[in-house]
């Protein structure tokens, strides 16, 4: 299987997605709160808290994946450089 991998466009979407990560934490601290406080909405509360966690657990998730294709596109980047070398190396060992 083939795919082309744009490192630049896929890091900067994991910064979005990083951005995201933050907003979904820190709404998720704030309906922390609100459970303290309200009485009257704590079902309300409860299904949002759910949601915002299994948000949280979503963004986590594609984040590590989207870090491990990185390093892996890295890895295979690095080593067909390292096969270009050794290439050039033994044609320029036969024709000199």
């Amino acid at each position: 299987m083939e795919f082309y991998l744009n490192p630049e466009r896929l890091e900067q979407r994991n910064e979005n997605v990083r951005e995201q990560l933050r907003h979904v934490r820190r709404f998720s601290e704030l309906v922390r709160q609100s459970k303290k406080i309200d009485t009257m909405h704590q079902k309300e509360l409860i299904r949002i808290q759910q949601r915002l966690d299994r948000m949280e657990r979503n963004l986590s998730q594609l984040i590590t994946a989207t870090d491990d294709a990185l390093a892996e596109y890295a890895k295979l980047q690095q080593e067909m450089k390292d096969d270009m070398a050794q290439l050039r190396h033994d044609a320029t060992q036969l024709f000199t």
